[in-house]
């Protein structure tokens, strides 16, 4: 934006901006909830969700100014204030680039921050929304409450002028609670100081207009002065037209019932853009000293379970192991062959063996040759 920062104590629009963004964040929750059963029900659910990396930021402010009305024409400029934080998430369009959860059930498993020259630390945050239902599951209408603090990470450090990919484990939802008569909808986005450097965040109509918030394919924030923490109930949101993040997260299902299994099962399948849980590496392992080592990877960090069964028949060739892969989302899990592994492999002996790959909700096979 390019008018010049303004000192103020607060908002004059506060109190439309809020209006206009529990009105998005009602209608954002009530689209991607039903984009998301649509989609569960053909089977490829998003991975990625929450902003957009394909463009730098040019956005050249920090928290220390808050987007807000400057004119009687409804522009927005950047307004100097004294709050010592903030906090952003994409609530519009009412599609992947949303902040909300994509399916009713899952992680946020990785960020990728796409950051300017002088890129301000941040934390990754959850919040909230939360409208009441009717005995049926009707929502019922102005009856959306924004915010709930729910999560935040510690400060990461951006790179500069690069895109900063930040290992998560973020559980989030975004569905019906029939019998408890709420439906709830997770936002992700971040949280900054003032003054310590510029936002991940793209000005796509310089400048941004009320009038842009009518168009639903507009790209639209709601922002928070000071930042939203966790367990803290917060009712003024400032809902800010043609902002988008230059942010993205990847989000893997582990909804419960036929639904979740099967976006866990489309998410798993859709490779390292979008990964939900893990794979081996290797079609080959060696056998020494009565143990296996079996190279694997997942898209950021996951947690999970390795089995080593014959292909054919029935018949364990190793002890299950636990593993947690926390930076990269690379590493090798080490798993003990019982007696009949050993058996199978004994001298120049090799088997077909069935990997069994569980993490993240995504359960994934792969056929190795042990000898």
């Amino acid at each position: 934006m390019s008018i010049r920062p303004r000192t103020t104590r607060a908002s004059t629009h506060r109190a439309g901006s809020t209006r206009r963004a529990l009105r998005l964040l009602a209608a954002a929750g009530t689209a991607l909830a039903l984009a998301a059963s649509a989609t569960l029900g053909t089977g490829v659910p998003s991975a990625a969700f929450g902003g957009d990396t394909s463009a730098p930021p040019n956005y050249s402010y920090g928290c220390e100014v808050a987007p807000s009305i400057v004119n009687g024409n409804g522009d927005y400029g950047p307004v100097s204030h004294s709050y010592p934080t903030c906090s952003y998430f994409q609530t519009a369009p009412f599609d992947e680039t949303s902040g909300a959860a994509p399916v009713p059930l899952g992680r946020v498993t990785l960020a990728r921050v796409r950051s300017g020259a002088n890129p301000a630390p941040i934390r990754i945050t959850v919040v909230q929304g939360r409208t009441g239902l009717t005995p049926d599951g009707q929502p019922i209408q102005g009856s959306t409450q924004c915010c709930f603090g729910d999560q935040m990470t510690r400060t990461f450090r951006l790179r500069p002028n690069a895109v900063t990919t930040i290992p998560l484990n973020l559980p989030m939802e975004n569905r019906k609670r029939v019998t408890e008569q709420v439906s709830i909808t997770d936002y992700v986005g971040f949280s900054a100081d003032s003054n310590v450097g510029t936002l991940p965040i793209r000005v796509t109509q310089d400048p941004p207009n009320t009038s842009q918030t009518l168009d639903p394919g507009n790209p639209s924030v709601m922002s928070f002065f000071p930042q939203v923490t966790p367990d803290q109930v917060r009712t003024d949101p400032r809902q800010v037209p043609s902002f988008l993040l230059t942010m993205d997260f990847t989000f893997c299902s582990s909804g419960s019932g036929s639904a979740g299994r099967q976006a866990a099962r489309a998410l798993a399948r859709a490779g390292s853009g979008g990964a939900c849980g893990g794979t081996v590496t290797t079609k080959k392992v060696t056998a020494r000293q009565g143990k296996v080592r079996l190279p694997v990877r997942c898209h950021g960090s996951c947690q999970g379970t390795v089995q080593l069964k014959r292909a054919k028949g029935k018949g364990t060739l190793a002890r299950t192991k636990r593993f947690s892969l926390r930076t990269g989302g690379k590493g090798t899990v080490t798993l003990r062959l019982t007696g009949a592994g050993k058996k199978a492999t004994k001298g120049k002996r090799s088997v077909k063996a069935k990997v069994v790959l569980t993490a993240q909700g995504a359960r994934r096979t792969r056929t190795v040759t042990v000898r």
